[in-house]
């Protein structure tokens, strides 16, 4: 029966710091971020693999007589949009030109 009651003891011990390590405010916070920032990086990096796969099936049935000529449509949608956000990049990395200069307020000497 005491040894019962002690491992309750030990358990019990063992829950409060493992309530109390989740419910400290900051640290709360930190593993809320780090699980946020695991998300997300899982989800892009899943994404990115399953397009890539997606793509390499569809590079693959290209030559496929059935559907071959619809799989060059969706391969040229592709790379037009990716042309298109190409150009879009390049544009914004591009300097701005110069504005005209603002005519004084100060009136001349005339």
């Amino acid at each position: 029966m005491i040894a019962l009651e002690a491992e309750m003891l030990d358990e019990l011990r063992r829950m409060n710091k493992l309530l109390t390590s989740i419910t400290i405010g900051w640290k709360r916070y930190w593993l809320a971020f780090g699980s946020g920032v695991a998300r997300g990086l899982g989800a892009a990096l899943g994404a990115t693999v399953i397009f890539t796969v997606f793509i390499a099936i569809l590079s693959r049935l290209d030559t496929t007589p059935v559907i071959g000529s619809y799989v060059r449509g969706v391969i040229e949608f592709l790379q037009n949009n990716s042309t298109a956000s190409q150009r879009i990049l390049q544009h914004e990395q591009t300097p701005a030109a110069t504005p005209a200069p603002v005519p004084s307020a100060v009136p001349s000497g005339r």
